[in-house]
């Protein structure tokens, strides 16, 4: 069977175009993507976290490499993406001692007793005011 000059069925007829849509990709992706190091996503600054890609209904954790803050970055359901910024730093004492009760009055102070005395003595105008008699005290 006779075909014509440089015709060859077994040929794609663009042969250079099979494998260019994955190779773009896999630039893309390594380019614009910051590396994975143990677990953490490190960004360079607030704009990088900002144009960082979260697939819809996700979210991601990304630390600066240059300042002490950490980006949580959303998507809702439908691919509306949110940045919150939350800055961390380091916490020297992890419990502080309780102040010791100052007393600010000097001597002027009551003890029970002189309570339950001038309670005693309330106690007992009242119960002249309450016969009608007067009280003196």
């Amino acid at each position: 069977m006779a075909y014509g000059y440089g015709y060859y069925p077994t040929q794609s007829y663009f042969p250079q175009m099979n494998n260019a849509v994955p190779d773009i990709l896999n630039n893309y992706k390594s380019q614009f993507q910051p590396p994975i190091q143990n677990g953490f996503i490190w960004v360079e600054n607030e704009e990088a976290a900002r144009s960082y890609l979260v697939s819809a209904g996700n979210t991601i954790t990304l630390w600066d490499s240059k300042k002490p803050l950490i980006y949580v970055k959303s998507a809702d359901a439908s691919g509306i993406p949110s940045t919150r910024v939350f800055e961390y730093k380091e916490r020297i004492e992890a419990f502080e001692k309780p102040q010791e009760h100052v007393c600010s009055c000097g001597d002027k102070f009551a003890l029970k007793e002189d309570f339950k005395a001038l309670s005693d003595k309330v106690d007992a105008i009242v119960a002249k005011i309450e016969k009608g008699e007067k009280a003196d005290e």
